[in-house]
């Protein structure tokens, strides 16, 4: 089937997916990779679908680079691939994607260090935990969010205090 809209197709595919046709629409996204192996917006759905309806990690990351490659400009990527990646605990793409994510216009920074922060509390790496969370605070929004910040900020300033005072205690006893 040749697409000459592709922009139309991925409506479509939107349609598909609020309706739960997700195989239809894999099979749409899929042909028009076929047709335009380099059109991001596709390959960022078709990561979308493996990562949150196939549980298919390894394909959904590949089609995620695919659209950073080809797209890399399309905010959608970013935020999908994040989720994914702090799902996986892969930190130091998540931070490489992440700084990405951060010069691309429209995406909400907020989110990004947030999730940063997420990434590197997870990985006992309080202080820079607490550098994305503090920087996350200052692109708060809503007031949702900056509650959100302060209690990152807090939880991970008492896990600071709480290693600090473990480790003091460690070197006494010795």
């Amino acid at each position: 089937m040749i697409y000459y809209d592709y922009e139309e197709v991925l409506l479509k595919v939107d349609k598909l997916f609020c309706s739960g046709k997700f195989i239809l629409a894999k099979r749409m996204l899929e042909e028009v990779l076929e047709e335009e192996p380099g059109y991001g917006p596709a390959h960022y759905k078709l990561g979308w679908l493996y990562w949150s309806r196939l549980d298919d990690y390894e394909k959904a990351e590949r089609h995620f680079k695919l659209a950073l490659k080809f797209a890399p400009q399309y905010p959608l990527t970013y935020y999908s691939f994040i989720q994914l990646l702090n799902e996986v605990n892969d930190n130091r793409m998540l931070t490489k994607v992440g700084t990405a994510a951060l010069k691309v216009r429209g995406m909400n920074r907020f989110f990004v260090h947030n999730e940063l922060g997420k990434s590197f509390e997870m990985n006992a790496k309080l202080a820079e935990a607490l550098q994305e969370y503090e920087a996350a605070q200052n692109c708060v929004a809503g007031s949702g969010d900056t509650d959100h910040a302060k209690a990152n900020i807090l939880r991970v300033k008492e896990k600071m205090f709480l290693t600090s005072m473990k480790n003091s205690f460690h070197s006494e006893a010795q």
